[in-house]
């Protein structure tokens, strides 16, 4: 199969359905996202690609989320899309708060996002949008959020913030 992804490769790829979708770009921004069905066992066919996008619902560093037959894409110019995984049709994007560089993550079907300047993005991870908060960390970010232990883990620039364990309240620690 020749090569589906022509440019620098920096987002991990995602298992959506049937599919491995990726993205690549450069100079900061996405430049297409593929989805290719590989070959299933026993298939003599090798994989093939089902489908290519380009424009403003390719990312380029942040890693894209599948959810329910759904593909939420979160962008470093801050858009964030959902799309259906297996066609590629854009369902919504927008544009709530800043530039996102690290990956968004999704915990019972919410989604959440840190922008370039601390804020924790939250949004229904839906065929529908809905932006259900946007909470200020007062410190930038380039990071993923992480879970462990029922808390929500974000690191900025110089600080761990941990959101939620008990009684619900968060801290922060240096």
């Amino acid at each position: 199969m020749p090569a589906v992804l022509g440019d620098r490769v920096v987002s991990s790829p995602v298992i959506a359905g049937d599919f491995v979708i990726a993205t690549c770009g450069e100079g900061g921004r996405g430049k297409g996202l593929t989805a290719v069905r590989p070959a299933r066992e026993g298939e003599t066919v090798a994989a093939r690609q089902v489908y290519r996008l380009e424009g403003k619902v390719v990312p380029y560093v942040p890693t894209s989320v599948a959810y329910q037959g759904l593909l939420f894409t979160f962008h470093d110019n801050g858009q964030i899309s959902c799309l259906d995984s297996d066609t590629g049709r854009t369902r919504w994007s927008e544009k709530p708060a800043g530039r996102f560089y690290g990956s968004p993550i999704c915990i019972s079907g919410i989604l959440y996002g840190v922008t370039t300047n601390g804020d924790v993005v939250v949004v229904r991870a839906g065929p529908s949008y809905e932006l259900l908060s946007v909470n200020p960390l007062g410190e930038k970010s380039h990071a993923t959020p992480a879970v462990g232990d029922g808390r929500l883990y974000v690191r900025t620039f110089s600080h761990l913030v941990c959101i939620g364990g008990r009684g619900g309240k968060g801290h922060t620690e240096d």
